[in-house]
Formats: C-alpha cells, structure tokens, sequence
C-alpha cells in the first residue's frame, strides 16, 4: 500500500519549490521568488509578509508551463549534459 503525503493547506516559498521538485517539476525556492517578482510564476498570497503556494495551484501551474522535450536529429533527448 502506498503511503499519501498529508499537505498543509499552504505552502511557504522553500516548501513550496520543495513539492514540486518532488513531483517532477525541480525548481528553487529563489527561481519562485523570481517568477513571482516578474509576475510569471505560480499564484500565492501574502500572509505576514511571506508568500504562501497551495499545492493544487502550484500543481496546475506546474502542468500548465511544462513543455515537451526537445530532440536532436539522432533523436537523443536534448538537454544539459551530466
């Protein structure tokens, strides 16, 4: 039996970078703080002067910027190597 993660209704800005790096989507708590100050990002509050993710939206948000894989022409995926 799978084990179902129990999430706070909010999550803080390292937390929330943290989840969706555990679902797939790796990002920085300080590439949040960016896309945040650009208006790019995920949608968040402010409470006490912290920004605050719910899951779902960062989810929703996650899969609505996620683009397809490139391929080279000897259809390798293309990427940084490591």
């Amino acid at each position: 039996m799978t084990a179902i993660e129990v999430l706070p209704a909010r999550l803080r800005r390292a937390e929330a970078a943290e989840f969706l790096t555990r679902n797939g989507y790796p990002i920085a708590h300080k590439q949040l703080a960016s896309l945040a100050s650009s208006g790019t990002g995920p949608p968040y509050s402010i409470w006490y002067g912290r920004a605050m993710y719910r899951p779902g939206d960062l989810l929703d948000w996650a899969i609505a910027n996620d683009r397809p894989v490139k391929r080279c022409a000897s259809g390798s995926a293309q990427g940084p190597s490591q």
